[in-house]
């Protein structure tokens, strides 16, 4: 009998420390998340600014360089190629904004510009995508771990 409740006892053990454990997996997926997140709002409002104003004012230009530094530990290399060259970008066309002669023969860059920075909302949707979907579904273990059983006898008597 006292064999039955120690058997017990370590099943129940057990099963806590597995629920710990996917709980804490499960804080991290959600924190970095929100790590994700965050990076997320801080590009589209560095973005936002400079296009209501078509100057990249140092507050803007701060929060830029913070999130894409950032980003490159939370996201892959395509979004990172993808920041530097939005950032080439909006630095040539708020120094052109600024500084170019008028009328310039360089006005239609000028435009292929705006018009790369303005598709930025588009594009980081498309990437960031991936990367922001917490499609972690509460698994059920018993059931999943008697059907990998299940379809592993099967497999074999085939």
């Amino acid at each position: 009998m006292l064999q039955f409740f120690a058997a017990l006892i370590a099943a129940a053990t057990v099963s806590i420390a597995f629920f710990q454990w996917r709980t804490a997996q499960q804080k991290v997926v959600i924190d970095v998340f929100e790590e994700r997140y965050k990076i997320y709002q801080q590009l589209r409002t560095a973005v936002s600014d400079y296009l209501q104003t078509l100057v990249f004012h140092l507050d803007a230009q701060r929060s830029f360089y913070e999130a894409m530094s950032r980003a490159r530990y939370y996201f892959g290399a395509e979004v990172d190629s993808y920041l530097t060259s939005i950032l080439r970008d909006i630095n040539t066309a708020h120094l052109f904004d600024r500084y170019a002669e008028r009328p310039s023969a360089k006005i239609d860059d000028q435009v292929d510009r705006l018009n790369r920075i303005n598709a930025f909302y588009t594009e980081i949707d498309r990437m960031f995508v991936p990367y922001m979907r917490i499609d972690q579904k509460m698994p059920l273990w018993w059931w999943s771990a008697l059907k990998l059983r299940a379809t592993a006898l099967l497999t074999r008597r085939n």
